[in-house]
C-alpha cells in the first residue's frame, strides 16, 4: 500500500521554461491544484506583472474566492502603488524596501522563480522546482522575511469608510503604550481633533 501511495505522488523535478507562453501555461496548470496557500516575493515590477497578465490575475481572484490564503511581499513605490491597491482587494500585501528576487511558492510543494525583463509583461524564463527539500528551504526563507511571532506586522491598508477609519484610529490610540505618531489628511482637521481627544482621555485613564 505504501508503494501505491508513492506512485500517486507527483514526481519531484526541476524544469526551466523559456517562453512567456509556457510560463503562463504552467501557472494555469498548477493554479487549480493550490489548496491552502500561495506565497510570493516580488521586486517593484512584480505587481504590474500579476495584474496586467490577465490569465494570471483571473487565477489569483479564483484562488481568493476558493479561500486560499494569498501573501505577497513586494516593494511598494509611487509607480506601482495603483497595482498594489488592486492586489490588496484579494491578497495580503506587505512592503519590504529594496526587495530582490521574484518567486512564488504553492502549498509548500512548488517553487516558481523568474526574472521579469520588462515591467507589466510575463517573464521569459521560469525556474520550476518541486523537490521537497528545496521548496521547504525557500518556504522557510519566505517565512523569515515576516516579522517574528508576537510582533504586529507591517500593514498597508486602504480604508474608504469614515466609520472604519475612526474605529481603527480609536483602537490604535487605546492600545498605545508609549508613543503615537499619526498623520491624517482631512479638509477641516476635525478628525485630527477627535483622535487627539481620545489620546488625551486615554492618557488620563492610564495615569
Amino acid at each position: 500500500m505504501h508503494l501505491g501511495r508513492e506512485e500517486k505522488e507527483e514526481e519531484e523535478k526541476i524544469e526551466l521554461l523559456n517562453s512567456p507562453e509556457d510560463v503562463i501555461k504552467l501557472v494555469l496548470r498548477l493554479s487549480p491544484k493550490v489548496r491552502n496557500s500561495l506565497d510570493g516575493c516580488f521586486d517593484y515590477t512584480g505587481p504590474s506583472f500579476q495584474v496586467e497578465t490577465k490569465p494570471v490575475w483571473k487565477e489569483i481572484i479564483k484562488l481568493y474566492k476558493r479561500g486560499v490564503r494569498l501573501r505577497f511581499i513586494t516593494e511598494v513605490t509611487s509607480k506601482n502603488i495603483h497595482y498594489c491597491k488592486e492586489m490588496m482587494m484579494y491578497v495580503e500585501v506587505r512592503h519590504l524596501e529594496a526587495v530582490k528576487g521574484n518567486f512564488g511558492i504553492q502549498d509548500g510543494h512548488h517553487y516558481l522563480g523568474h526574472i521579469i525583463q520588462k515591467e507589466g509583461e510575463p517573464p521569459r524564463q521560469l525556474f520550476h522546482v518541486s523537490i521537497k527539500g528545496f521548496v521547504k528551504q525557500q518556504q522557510y526563507q519566505f517565512g523569515a522575511s515576516q516579522l517574528e511571532e508576537g510582533v504586529i506586522p507591517d500593514v498597508l491598508e486602504i480604508l474608504k469608510d469614515p466609520t472604519d477609519t475612526i474605529s481603527i484610529g480609536y483602537r490604535l490610540v487605546m492600545a498605545a503604550k508609549n508613543e503615537i505618531l499619526i498623520i491624517f489628511h482631512t479638509a477641516r482637521g476635525s478628525f485630527n481633533r477627535l483622535l487627539w481627544r481620545c489620546s488625551f482621555n486615554n492618557l488620563n485613564n492610564k495615569i
